[in-house]
């Protein structure tokens, strides 16, 4: 299913617009955002939605997905869904035809796929289980990365924030080695892909956030778990989605144009404890 809505040039986020800073860069340009029906794909697609861009989302959650297309919607900004399986080729092509389909200049790319269900330890884990998170956070990022990257290339310009974790550089408690081994490949996917792409002017970044409050992460860790970790971290305080949204929004402004092939720590200084 498809969603599009072209609407007023401007709208207010519900936390208000002076607790936004406002690029002129995104105004009528296509972002895509893979998985963007929840957590902090979703914040990214109201924040991008609220710098007038053109939003295109998706992601397999069709629910999910259109609740967040309305709400954009009733706001005055602007979205496209199509529902797409990330982990699939062949659909991510499918996906990348539709950004491209109008002409439009593709100018920024945000990779918000992946996740974990459950903590198994290492010697319990299947070869399908193991399988199946590589092919949510690694496959499905590669196959973004690819077929979008291709519809940057001729506008010589363009940014990709691929979102990976904290567990990517640590060992964190009841996070499985599955997820941190996935996450910590998008991280060197996103350094290749940064030096292959820089000659056609497109910077490859990635974020990577500490323990977040999304809804997901706490049905998993439990919301006392995380209150308690957010209490042993030196800000005090796990990040909200919208939180990473607006460091991401940050990296695919012009604001960043000689960043390229880093990943940004965005934990509140959770690494460092």
């Amino acid at each position: 299913m498809k969603w599009r809505y072209k609407g007023f040039s401007k709208w207010l986020l519900k936390r208000g617009a002076d607790d936004l800073v406002q690029y002129p860069y995104f105004k009528d340009k296509a972002v895509a955002i893979v998985g963007g029906a929840e957590g902090i794909g979703r914040s990214c697609a109201k924040l991008y939605a609220g710098q007038q861009a053109k939003v295109f989302l998706a992601d397999i959650n069709e629910e999910k997905s259109e609740e967040l297309c309305n709400e954009i919607k009733g706001q005055g900004g602007w979205i496209e869904y199509v529902k797409t399986d990330a982990t699939n080729p062949e659909e991510m092509r499918r996906f990348a035809e539709s950004v491209g389909s109008d002409n439009r200049e593709l100018y920024a790319v945000i990779n918000c796929t992946g996740g974990f269900t459950g903590y198994t330890p290492t010697i319990d884990l299947s070869d399908k289980e193991w399988d199946r998170i590589l092919r949510l956070n690694l496959y499905s990022t590669f196959y973004s990365c690819k077929e979008l990257a291709a519809k940057m290339i001729p506008s010589k310009k363009g940014s990709i924030v691929n979102v990976t974790s904290i567990s990517a550089r640590t060992a964190l408690e009841n996070t499985p080695i599955h997820y941190s081994c996935s996450k910590a490949a998008v991280e060197s996917m996103t350094r290749v892909l940064a030096a292959e792409l820089g000659p056609f002017g497109i910077r490859v970044n990635a974020v990577a956030p500490g323990t977040t409050k999304t809804e997901r992460a706490i049905g998993v860790r439990g919301e006392a778990t995380m209150d308690l970790w957010g209490k042993n971290i030196p800000r005090g305080v796990l990040a909200t989605p919208e939180e990473i949204a607006k460091v991401i929004l940050f990296l695919t402004s012009d604001e960043a144009e000689h960043i390229t092939g880093v990943s940004l720590d965005v934990n509140g200084g959770q690494l460092i404890v």
